[in-house]
């Protein structure tokens, strides 16, 4: 008698398995979109849980496992869990080693968590991977600026300023990093090209400042603008 029951629950497995089945499909398509969205400090929770369910799941190959710990990684990020989000970059390095924003975003989080060493040695390994990353190179810089190694961050920003002057931000950090290091002529032509191709915001944030600061320019022209914002870092006060 124990037999026959045992073999009609496991007939009565085997009917139900393809409802189950296709109900997994549905909740694993749920889980990827919710794991793979983009960074959101709102969907964090979603995106943990999401990414977790898959990483437990071993779904997929290992590049599909690199990413969801990517992913996972990067909502650790959004809310300031930097240790649990360097586990999860190193992780998803050891299993995709050539993914150059893995290392991007990892260098991020260490400047963050403050392994600055860690963060230059990041960066210099997306360099290696993908010369043409500009991410690593401006975030190089800001740490060299403050580190006050002002011609290293010229050095890193400058091609990518003088490549492309329709990139104000580019500029404007150039430009910075020129004014700090005591080239007031040129980081007023990298303002002024900045000023002249940024959004209006930045004319309006940046003429506020140097207002405030008494150091206002006489006009939003990029021209008062860009030695306006020279004048501001010489004084100090920018």
């Amino acid at each position: 008698m124990m037999r026959r029951v045992a073999l009609a629950v496991l007939m009565a497995a085997l009917a139900v398995q393809p409802v189950v089945a296709m109900q997994d499909d549905a909740a694993i398509a749920k889980l990827e979109t919710d794991c793979l969205r983009d960074s959101d400090q709102d969907l964090a929770d979603r995106m943990i849980e999401a990414c977790t369910a898959l990483i437990d799941g071993e779904r997929g190959d290992s590049s599909d496992i690199a990413e969801y710990l990517y992913r996972r990684a990067n909502a650790y990020e959004e809310i300031q869990e930097y240790a649990a989000a360097l586990a999860d970059y190193d992780a998803a390095i050891a299993l995709r080693p050539d993914h150059d924003d893995t290392w991007l975003n990892r260098g991020l989080t260490r400047r963050r968590s403050g392994d600055i060493e860690g963060a230059l040695a990041d960066y210099a390994e997306v360099l290696r991977i993908n010369p043409a990353n500009p991410l690593a190179r401006t975030n190089r810089a800001f740490i060299a600026i403050d580190l006050e190694r002002y011609d290293e961050a010229i050095r890193d920003l400058k091609p990518q300023a003088e490549g492309d002057p329709d990139d104000w931000a580019a500029n404007f950090n150039l430009g910075a990093a020129y004014a700090y290091n005591r080239q007031y002529d040129a980081a007023r032509a990298a303002f002024e090209i900045a000023f002249a191709n940024g959004p209006a915001w930045l004319t309006d944030e940046y003429a506020s400042r140097m207002s405030v600061a008494g150091l206002g320019p006489s006009s939003l022209a990029p021209k008062d603008l860009a030695e306006g914002m020279t004048a501001c870092i010489r004084a100090g006060d920018c």
